[in-house]
């Protein structure tokens, strides 16, 4: 249990360092020429991962990220929420996975 916490510890600190100063227009850009995932997608895929990793050690809440980001091609990212939310929504997540 605790190398999985250590990766979740390390993942935790990149994405924060990751998304610090970048802006929501920038975070929703695609990439492989306008065809891949932004970064929002990848933020909400992993976020909907976190969840379901939450229910696998007994800490199971809804998961609002499993309809947009689940098995859900990536989009333009218009309907995607902003990166303040997924920040929000991404220490959440990580304190409970301390937590569990």
């Amino acid at each position: 249990m605790h190398t999985l916490l250590s990766i979740f510890r390390t993942t935790n600190h990149v994405v924060v360092l990751s998304l610090e100063d970048l802006t929501d227009e920038l975070a929703r850009r695609r990439s492989r020429g306008s065809e891949g995932p932004s970064v929002t997608w990848t933020i909400g895929h992993l976020l909907d991962f976190r969840h379901k990793v939450l229910a696998l050690l007994g800490a199971q809440r809804p998961n609002p990220w499993e309809a947009s980001y689940g098995d859900v091609a990536a989009t333009d990212g218009a309907e995607y929420p902003t990166l303040e939310a997924m920040r929000a929504e991404w220490n959440e997540t990580h304190g409970a996975l301390e937590k569990a």
